[in-house]
């Protein structure tokens, strides 16, 4: 999240361009990833004045807070990253921060008769926190795991993977990550 001190009202917006853009670090320079006119930044204006006071009005001068929220995808590459500003009269630049693999990544085992399903879930979406939905379940990854006390790593392919087992089945995950590294 990223907060600065603008006019009120959102005046300070310009029309038909980005406001607020997301910037990763590649190399020397500053590429921008993502911006306010999709669906992963949630900006927004409060001011001294009640928003149910009647009309707005625009005065010259009167201060607003802004705030800006990005939420990455789960395929965001880790990095450092940067939230920019473009006004109608200035440009802000946010201190870099950095976007590191999600850790939150269960694995859910099915047990069948002759094997086990695993399937890597993602963790669910919390309503009036996080502005994007994102998938149920990775597509693809790895797990780790151990089979009736033997070490095996499987692959996750179409949101699945299958471990065959023998006559005991016993399946413990020791470590599971998707295709983009959260774990």
């Amino acid at each position: 999240m990223f907060r600065w001190r603008g006019g009120a009202a959102g005046t300070d917006r310009p029309l038909d361009t980005p406001f607020v853009s997301v910037q990763r670090r590649s190399g020397g320079h500053w590429t921008t990833v993502d911006t306010d006119l999709g669906l992963r930044i949630l900006w927004g204006v409060t001011d001294r004045r009640s928003p149910f006071v009647g009309a707005p009005r625009f005065r010259a001068g009167e201060p607003g807070t802004y705030r800006a929220l990005w939420e990455p995808p789960p395929s965001e590459p880790t990095g450092t990253y940067r939230f920019a500003v473009s006004a109608r009269r200035y440009r802000l630049r946010s201190r870099p921060f950095r976007v590191v693999p999600s850790t939150a990544l269960t694995a859910a085992v099915t047990r069948r008769p002759r094997a086990a399903l695993v399937r890597l879930a993602y963790p669910a979406a919390v309503p009036e926190r996080d502005i994007t939905a994102r998938p149920r379940f990775a597509a693809a990854g790895a797990v780790t795991l151990t089979v009736a006390g033997r070490r095996l790593t499987v692959r996750v392919r179409g949101g699945l993977a299958r471990v065959p087992a023998g006559r005991e089945l016993r399946v413990r995950v020791i470590a599971a990550r998707d295709r983009f590294g959260n774990r």
